[in-house]
């Protein structure tokens, strides 16, 4: 309509390379980001992922993060669902709906669709409130995949770098630790016991005792029988991001070498 073309011409004007879709939005979103998430990806995707698994507090969003800072090609898969992807994945965050989620993800994947390998963290088919597109699950489970190992001590310093952090996240917490699934999970004795531990700004000894006696419990079976390419370890993040580059550019020559 007339806005949409204004505000395109106000784009090409200010030097953007902007284009109006004839159809709208409803066009955009049928003819490009649904066809291409539901048919046109999944019949012909080339580049490989590198999928990031590894128990909780691993480090494993910060990782992707640093990656990306380094030129890596990253999709933040739990970036662009606004969802840590766990019962406490909405602390402190902004969860997307579906169709915001999948304009995201089909631009990510746009981007990237000529990289030999993607780096994503291991995720199940829904994250929060979004669904995966089957094809992009399906590579999670099927590519390449790398365990993330770390100490204690560093799952601790990284998951209240993620959570712990303001007033509102505080509260979220409070809020998460005290729904029903938790009660069901583990009782209202060990609920009272690490609400107290949040009461007593405790929060070292709160998330230890998550991971160690909740997450870890969940994970051991989630991951039995898989086959990893290589086992890093996050203590350092720096090395970390270096040993997993120089992976990338190891699978590059190998591919290189095949060709």
């Amino acid at each position: 309509g007339m806005r949409s073309r204004i505000v395109t011409n106000l784009l090409r004007m200010n030097g953007y390379n902007a284009i109006q879709v004839t159809g709208g939005f409803k066009r955009y979103m049928n003819d490009i980001v649904w066809k291409s998430l539901n048919e046109t990806f999944p019949a012909n995707y080339p580049p490989k992922f590198i999928v990031l698994f590894g128990n909780s507090g691993n480090g494993k969003t910060i990782i992707l993060k640093e990656l990306q800072k380094r030129g890596m090609p990253v999709i933040d898969l739990e970036g662009l669902a606004g969802h840590k992807g766990s019962l406490y994945g909405g602390v402190d965050t902004t969860p997307q709906s579906q169709k915001m989620f999948s304009i995201h993800l089909y631009h990510e994947l746009e981007q990237f669709k000529d990289s030999p390998y993607i780096f994503v963290e291991g995720e199940a088919n829904k994250i929060g409130n979004v669904f995966l597109p089957d094809f992009v699950y399906t590579k999670i489970m099927g590519d390449l995949k790398v365990d993330i190992k770390a100490s204690i001590e560093t799952r601790v310093k990284y998951t209240r770098a993620q959570y712990c952090t303001t007033g509102v996240a505080l509260e979220n917490l409070h809020e998460a630790t005290a729904c029903h699934v938790m009660v069901r999970n583990i009782g209202t004795e060990k609920v009272s016991m690490l609400r107290g531990m949040l009461d007593d700004e405790d929060f070292d000894g709160f998330v230890e005792w998550l991971l160690l006696n909740y997450y870890d419990l969940r994970y051991r079976h989630s991951k039995a029988g898989y086959s990893y390419e290589a086992t890093v370890s996050s203590d350092d993040l720096e090395a970390c991001c270096t040993e997993l580059i120089d992976l990338y550019h190891s699978l590059i020559e190998q591919i290189n070498a095949n060709s």
